[in-house]
């Protein structure tokens, strides 16, 4: 009899979550922790103006880029120190991540330890400066890929 409450009882519990909780929107899972017993640990995660999770998620001293929809670590290639996050985006990780998910190949992103776009960004044999979010900036005159060294970014 027990064990029928048990399982009864962990069936009224997941129902009312609606799916598991690492397939939890940013917004949700935020009112769930609103909402439930707080524990010692327990990361809460940071969400944008949309809901969705901001790009960067921190628990202890680790920090690392995610993808917006499900707040999935990208990669531990773009994981830093708390303290050495100063101006990580993401963007970079973020797009890679995206173009990834499509399953088409060609595009190259060359992204910093930190996510963000590496200064000077190439396609095919033609590279550039790049902006905060990888495009050729208005007056970066392009070189090839083997004259990298005359761009000053």
């Amino acid at each position: 009899m027990n064990n029928l409450i048990v399982i009864a009882l962990f069936c009224i519990a997941a129902s009312a979550y609606g799916r598991p909780s690492e397939l939890l929107t940013c917004s949700d899972r935020l009112k769930l922790l609103e909402t439930s017993k707080p524990l010692l640990g327990r990361p809460t995660p940071k969400c944008d103006e949309s809901g969705e999770y901001a790009p960067v998620q921190c628990q202890g001293s680790q920090c690392t880029c995610v993808e917006s929809k499900w707040g999935n670590q990208i990669s531990e290639e773009y994981t830093m120190n708390r303290w050495e996050t100063q101006g990580m985006k993401c963007n970079c990780a973020r797009d890679q991540y995206a173009y990834r998910a499509t399953g088409k190949l060609g595009l190259s992103f060359r992204c910093t330890q930190n996510g963000n776009y590496h200064p000077i960004q190439c396609i095919g044999s033609v590279c550039y400066c790049a902006d905060e979010n990888g495009l050729q900036g208005e007056n970066s005159p392009t070189v090839g890929i083997w004259e990298t060294e005359k761009l000053k970014c």
